[in-house]
């Protein structure tokens, strides 16, 4: 009987150790998801992991891209803690500055044996996800800015398609011929170009890759490298706020808030002529979604006198400071960014990976898949990357510094008049900056 209440005191003692089932370490993933292919794959991943690692039990919970953000916000804030999470470039730093999320210098530093994986992350994908000198997050893929473009409405209005070295007054003077009312009345039927400062958010024209790549070609900048410095009000920065704003409200070739709302994915339905979309994500929705779209290409941005910008996002594995279980939640990571695993993400999944030795692989199996339909797409969606200089492009990414939500609802307050074409760049610009700078300074000092 005393050793039969032994056996059941150590089980209740282990029972209760927190993220322990029946002796099992249990990894809680909370990552964003919807069902289909993505979750598919990296279920059957951790199915993988656990035949390797017997004594991991990984619960994996999923919202969609939408949701996930603010839920995750809210469990962050009541100390609801998981073991391991996907966080966006865009995204990451503020939870980074509170303290959320534990940096993975000491694990990198220490486990020799990740060296070689972490040696095909290329060093811009490694400074995407760094904060205070720390990396705090490790990418799991890629996607570029291109403009990608419908080339049976570019024939049907006889406008030639973009080029590298193309200029932003011929992309103006494209979505201006391309921008069409068939029926006269008064209502657009298809537009020239729809993300151009996409339903005003200053996360799409600010903080977002699309936005900065634009500004950086005019020749202007958003913020200092070290986030002390905001140049909002920088001539050339000015000036590309404007043009974005012009297409809108002068020159009409790109829609409204009001026009946008209930318009859909108008790339893929049709509806537009040219989408600045990342990577395959366009090309692999058309075919998912079967949608009726059949011939398009790509192209880099325009260029203007700040030259040809390719900018690049990512999304990554982070730990949690509150995570009952960061060695498993690194022993996940190691597991997931493996080439092996890489390897399976590739066949499946349509953003580009995060490993070099990764994307003539992809490539050609997304040639194979007609998602990439032209041979000479690989200048931009891999060799930008690879040597941007021999392509001919700078390569970077947007800088959205801790802070970028509160600096959000400064850039709405200042610039929504300027979307609605009732305030000019110049002035928002003024009136914003002294703002910016006060959020800018309680993150870095």
């Amino acid at each position: 009987m005393r050793r039969f209440l032994s056996s059941l005191v150590c089980l209740v003692l282990i029972l209760s150790i927190p993220g322990l089932v029946f002796g099992k370490t249990v990894l809680n993933w909370f990552a964003p998801m919807s069902p289909g292919p993505e979750l598919d794959l990296w279920q059957g991943l951790i199915k993988e992991f656990e035949k390797r690692n017997p004594d991991v039990e990984v619960k994996l919970s999923v919202e969609p891209w939408g949701d996930y953000w603010p839920k995750i916000a809210t469990m962050f804030a009541g100390g609801q803690h998981p073991d391991l999470v996907w966080m966006h470039y865009s995204r990451f730093k503020d939870y980074a500055a509170q303290g959320a999320l534990r940096p993975l210098d000491d694990y990198i530093r220490k486990d020799k044996a990740f060296a070689p994986d972490l040696a095909q992350v290329p060093t811009v994908l490694k400074k995407i996800f760094q904060h205070e000198g720390k990396q705090y997050v490790l990418p799991k893929d890629h996607g570029g800015i291109a403009v990608w473009y419908n080339m049976d409405m570019f024939d049907q209005a006889g406008v030639k398609y973009p080029w590298q070295g193309w200029t932003w007054k011929d992309f103006l003077t494209a979505a201006q011929k391309l921008t069409k009312d068939f029926n006269g009345d008064g209502v657009t039927d298809q537009w020239g170009i729809t993300d151009i400062m996409w339903g005003g958010d200053p996360a799409t024209w600010w903080h977002h890759e699309m936005g900065w790549a634009l500004i950086k070609s005019f020749g202007g900048d958003t913020y200092s490298d070290d986030y002390k410095s905001v140049f909002i009000d920088k001539p050339e920065t000015i000036e590309a706020i404007q043009f974005m704003a012009d297409c809108i409200n002068k020159y009409k070739v790109a829609p409204t808030a009001d026009q946008i709302a209930g318009l859909g994915p108008p790339f893929r339905i049709g509806k537009t002529a040219m989408s600045c979309f990342p990577h395959a994500a366009e090309g692999y929705w058309i075919r998912y979604e079967k949608r009726p779209v059949k011939r398009y290409g790509i192209e880099f941005l325009p260029k203007g006198k700040g030259g040809i910008w390719y900018a690049l996002g990512a999304t990554g594995f982070a730990i949690p400071s509150g995570s009952k279980c960061p060695d498993v939640a690194w022993r996940f990571i190691k597991y997931a960014l493996s080439k092996e695993v890489s390897e399976k993400v590739a066949e499946h999944y349509r953003w580009g990976s995060h490993r070099m030795d990764m994307w003539a692989k992809r490539f050609e199996l997304q040639v194979e898949r007609g998602i990439y339909i032209e041979e000479n797409w690989k200048r931009v969606w891999v060799d930008a990357v690879i040597n941007p200089t021999k392509v001919g492009v700078h390569l970077g990414y947007a800088r959205i510094p801790a802070g970028a939500a509160e600096i959000n609802t400064i850039l709405r307050t200042e610039f929504d008049p300027v979307y609605l074409g009732k305030r000019t760049a110049a002035d928002a610009a003024k009136a914003a900056k002294p703002k910016i700078l006060e959020v800018l300074k309680k993150f870095y000092k």
